[in-house]
């Protein structure tokens, strides 16, 4: 039983840190889409994305989103209303699908699980109306 107990949190570590990994590039990539620095500030105020920065030097956590080139959370109003006070232009991505639906005036985009898959959308009027270049590969994440 020890043995077996002992396999189940190896692997269960192993794959913690691939997952942190995947949506650490993942993220990378949506950022990418919006700024060419090759260093990205990310603010985070999921607690589910809290580890994408510990496996990557590309992207920079910062503790204030007046500071973020990017904003992960999964109440993009109230990050809007806390980080737009100073005209300051705000970047979101929403990690639920449910925020994403609800506030797709202001969420650049989503990441988020859906029955174990990682999912990713990119909202096509915000993309629009900043005259972002998408390209050909990520086209078929435009909402």
């Amino acid at each position: 039983m020890k043995k077996f107990i002992m396999i189940f949190m190896i692997v269960f570590t192993l794959y913690g840190d691939a997952l942190s990994k995947i949506k650490a590039q993942i993220i990378l990539n949506i950022a990418h889409l919006i700024t060419d620095k090759s260093v990205v500030k990310i603010y985070v105020d999921d607690p589910d994305f809290m580890d994408i920065f510990k496996d990557s030097d590309k992207i920079k956590r910062v503790t204030n989103c007046f500071q973020a080139d990017l904003i992960i959370t999964k109440d993009s109003k109230s990050m809007l209303k806390l980080c737009n006070k100073h005209q300051h232009h705000v970047n979101i991505i929403s990690t639920t699908y449910k925020d994403y639906k609800q506030n797709k005036d202001v969420s650049f985009g989503a990441f988020f699980w859906q029955k174990g898959r990682a999912n990713m959308l990119l909202n096509s009027k915000i993309i629009q109306k900043e005259d972002i270049n998408i390209p050909q590969s990520y086209q078929k994440y435009l909402d």
